[in-house]
């Protein structure tokens, strides 16, 4: 037996080495600087990797505050694991595929890292001293002058404090290209009403893909990451990486998140096409329709209608209540009114025609 251990041991180094390299070659340097603070799940994912072969997932960590797992990239993997993480608030999510399919698999690694440490409105005291190193803001500084000109600078003290509060370890391993980007994000979010998105195609490693950048202000707040991934994984679009974190700025929470995402098929998002403006139309939608709604639940996940007519849906049934109670409250009461709607969901889908004929555009 010591002798089998020795051997497997020596050989396990041997594949443990050659793992590394490949993660080295085929990972974004961007995934490595977002898993500086956990060597020792690097280190497993290199020496266990091959275990993807015959299992789903591999845990590389799973801390009362963390957890990061290796698994095979399918469609809608993201999605199914958020599903099993359930109601746990998520204050930080990194999603990072490989370029490559992992060594004897036809396969790409996917790697996701999920934080559950998010802070309250009232830890976040601007008026509490921090220090915040000088070479960081300085870089960050001259990142948003080259980045974005228009910036106002004046600004930056105050957004860099906010992020530091919520998330002090994320901005001190992360570039300052990184944090300028999140900065930006965060004034745009502010400065659009508490709702802003982006989408431009980037170049990486010889391929396009597009960046979607999307701020929210007072997002809901149950399983709302989980309701972004639906979109994305229901309109066939794969997310090759993001960072996504939900922040407070002392008044209420704010989502900030970068998706970097391609067709099913390998190719860009373009801007300005129809799967753009769904896209668009259907990360918006999410503001108004709750992940525990009938019509979400039952219209959306199982794919009769989408986000957008489910909305919909639910105005027609405020709508008709309104008209109806108004006249014999006795006899339409909102759960009859809801009840008609449904039980006949193919009444309610003629009905969303009809209205986008009438008023689309």
């Amino acid at each position: 037996l010591t002798a089998t251990i020795r051997r497997t041991a020596s050989a396990d180094r041997t594949v443990a080495v050659q793992n590394a390299a490949w993660l080295q070659k085929h990972m974004s340097p961007y995934f490595f600087q977002a898993m500086s603070d956990e060597d020792n799940a690097l280190t497993l994912l290199a020496r266990e990797l091959s275990q993807l072969q015959d299992n789903r997932h591999l845990i590389l960590a799973d801390r009362e505050k963390r957890l990061v797992i290796a698994c095979v990239n399918r469609p809608g993997s993201l999605y199914e694991t958020l599903r099993k993480v359930g109601e746990r608030e998520i204050s930080y999510a990194m999603f990072s595929h490989s370029i490559a399919s992992m060594p004897g698999m036809a396969d790409e690694l996917e790697v996701q890292r999920f934080e559950f440490d998010r802070r309250q409105n009232q830890e976040i005291d601007l008026k509490r001293e921090v220090v915040i190193p000088v070479s960081l803001v300085r870089k960050v500084r001259s990142e948003l002058r080259w980045s974005f000109p228009d910036f106002d600078l004046t600004k930056l003290d105050r957004l860099l404090k906010i992020l530091w509060l919520n998330n002090e370890n994320y901005l001190r391993m992360s570039p300052a290209s990184r944090i300028a980007w999140l900065v930006w994000l965060f004034e745009r979010g502010n400065a659009s009403g508490g709702l802003f998105l982006d989408m431009v195609n980037v170049e990486r490693d010889g391929r396009i893909e597009t960046r979607v950048l999307f701020a929210v202000g007072n997002p809901p707040q149950e399983e709302f990451l989980l309701q972004l991934l639906e979109v994305f994984n229901r309109l066939g679009i794969g997310i090759r990486r993001a960072y996504c974190q939900t922040i407070s700025n002392g008044i209420h929470p704010y989502f900030l998140g970068a998706f970097f995402v391609q067709t099913r098929e390998g190719g860009p998002l373009l801007p300005g096409t129809q799967l753009a403006e769904r896209l668009e139309r259907e990360l918006c939608t999410t503001q108004i329709l709750s992940t525990s709604s009938y019509s979400y639940e039952n219209f959306v996940v199982q794919g009769l209608m989408s986000g957008e007519d489910a909305s919909l849906v639910n105005a027609f049934i405020s709508f008709c209540h309104t008209s109806l109670a108004h006249n014999q409250p006795e006899r339409f009461g909102l759960e009859d009114v809801q009840r008609a709607f449904y039980d006949h969901p193919e009444m309610a889908q003629l009905l969303v025609r009809f209205f986008r004929t009438r008023f689309d555009p």
